[in-house]
């Protein structure tokens, strides 16, 4: 019949209207204050990472490219010759980021530095806030005659001055080191191989103070746990690992998270372990290749948690009617990533009394510190878990502390994606705002309650924002800061640019019409109909 094929297109265009019309409103945008796009340096040298600090009423940006080629480059691996590390620094008053104007002036950035390392930057490390002095530290790595050697450049605040000053740490021994974190009064750093899960290099007290631009040498270092058996699964492919100190009032204790991810053929298995040192020496002549000289140290294991992951998900589905003639869907197995376990993807607030991290795809886990686990010890679904003076005796005292788990995942920005990855995170000081940017170049905007701490149950995120008109460069940072009880954001992109914003009013929503609606989902909606066109066409 000739009117069924007329029918039928009828029928479809109807379904994609209708669709335009339970199509979910976008999240807010947070009023954008300033916008440098044409402000940017570098632009065809796009930096790998980027720094964004707020202090003394400046914004630093620290752009750093992990190696260029000043030389014959020679080398595979992230220790190579002929290449070298660069570090380039700028800042302006916070003043001109409340402008409401489209575009800043260049001469409102003053150039501070431009350092050239002896060899290529493997890793970089933000110190936990209140960034007083210390700010952040890389890693890079150098060839003396046939013995690599790995220092770690740590750049502070100077006393009494807004310009940023370095030295440079020459860590013992020649073994990899695979993850380093920098803490206000210590690096944590893991080897790979080693005997131990991490180690503790102590920071001098009189780190920050003059002369600046020197090196020296780290000895004073204490031991983590031994590994054991259990610590690895077998048949490993790969491994990646992050520490970070968290916060605990006890003044002689040094609580460390440990976060690994191990790969199997086909699975990934994540190890979460939250261990409590007390009376660790600071005796410099400690020697820490003794593996028989824990004798002061005791770690005690307060938490732990483990969980696989499949390496393969089957969330790729394709319509298979024009390949083989039937009207079915082909799911085929798509290989998940490896997470990268590195300081981009995991974020701490003041004092480290919450840590957020991402782990895999689009998920992430927080952690809460409370002071309430006298009261928690009534509750029975966090009673178990309680931290006491010997984990291994359940009679043994409670400790006054306890950190709450939290696991979450992006509330994906379009309704029609199926997945996303967190690439990087930022929390506020007080650990109440959130902002997570991803592969597709958003930046998610979490928020909850003003009093995250010391409370008898952990508060939830929830999205409040998205930003998504991100198009010159991929996100590098973000950072927050509160000026009359107001708070702002800067979002800094890899190419040099930045733009402010007022993240608690929003601006005005605009309306989605059918025209809109096509031009945003002109994928999806090519796909329909082809799907439509087939079946008019078979009628």
């Amino acid at each position: 019949m000739q009117w069924r094929p007329i029918v039928m297109l009828l029928v479809g265009l109807t379904v994609v209207f209708l669709v335009s019309l339970i199509s979910d409103p976008p999240y807010p945008r947070p009023v954008q204050l300033t916008s440098d796009d044409r402000n940017s340096y570098n632009t065809k040298n796009v930096a790998n990472k980027v720094i964004l600090t707020v202090a003394g009423g400046f914004l630093y940006q620290t752009a750093i490219w992990f190696e260029t080629a000043n030389t014959l480059k020679h080398g595979i691996g992230p220790m190579k010759t002929g290449a070298i590390g660069v570090i380039e620094q700028r800042r302006k008053p916070i003043d001109t980021l409340y402008n409401n104007q489209t575009t800043l002036l260049e001469n409102e950035w003053t150039q501070l530095f431009h350092h050239e390392l002896q060899g290529p930057i493997s890793k970089v490390s933000h110190a936990p806030p209140p960034q007083n002095d210390m700010q952040f530290a890389i890693m890079y790595h150098k060839l003396n005659n046939e013995d690599p050697q790995h220092i770690i450049r740590v750049y502070y605040l100077s006393p009494g001055a807004n310009i940023m000053q370095y030295k440079d740490l020459i860590m013992p021994g020649t073994t990899w080191i695979k993850t380093f974190t920098l803490e206000k009064d210590s690096i944590l750093y893991s080897r790979d191989p080693d005997w131990y899960r991490f180690r503790i290099a102590h920071l001098p007290l009189d780190l920050t103070s003059a002369p600046h631009s020197v090196s020296l040498s780290v000895d004073n270092i204490q031991n983590g746990p031994r590994i054991q058996k259990y610590h690895q699964p077998k048949n490993i492919e790969l491994h990646d690992i992050m520490l970070a100190k968290l916060y605990s009032p006890a003044d002689d204790t040094y609580r460390v998270l440990s976060f690994d991810v191990h790969k199997t053929r086909y699975k990934y298995y994540f190890n979460i372990t939250i261990v409590d040192s007390t009376h660790l020496s600071s005796d410099p002549n400690n020697n820490t290749d003794d593996d028989d000289d824990q004798s002061i140290i005791t770690w005690i294991q307060q938490d732990h948690e483990n969980f696989p992951y499949d390496v393969y998900t089957g969330d790729s589905l394709q319509y298979m009617a024009f390949v083989d003639g039937t009207s079915h869907l082909h799911q085929d197995r798509v290989e998940v990533k490896m997470p990268s376990m590195s300081s981009a993807t995991f974020t701490r607030s003041a004092d480290s009394k919450t840590m957020v991290a991402g782990y895999i795809r689009h998920k992430f886990l927080t952690w809460d510190f409370t002071n309430r686990a006298n009261l928690l010890q009534h509750n029975t679904d966090e009673a178990q878990y309680l931290y006491r003076v010997d984990p291994r005796d359940r009679s043994s005292p409670i400790l006054p502390e306890y950190y709450f788990w939290g696991d979450d995942k992006l509330e994906l920005f379009s309704e029609y994606a199926l997945d996303d990855t967190i690439t990087g995170m930022q929390v506020n000081e007080a650990g109440t705002i959130l902002a997570i940017w991803t592969e597709t170049n958003l930046v998610y905007i979490y928020r909850r309650d003003h009093n995250p701490h010391n409370r008898l149950n952990r508060l939830d995120w929830s999205l409040r924002m998205v930003v998504n008109d991100l198009e010159h460069s991929r996100v590098g940072a973000v950072t927050f800061w509160e000026k009359a009880q107001k708070n702002y954001m800067v979002i800094g992109l890899r190419n040099q640019q930045i733009r402010s914003y007022l993240i608690d009013e929003s601006e005005e929503p605009q309306k989605q019409d059918f025209s809109q609606f096509l031009l945003e989902r002109w994928s999806m909606l090519t796909v329909m109909s082809i799907v439509i066109g087939v079946f008019v066409f078979n009628e």
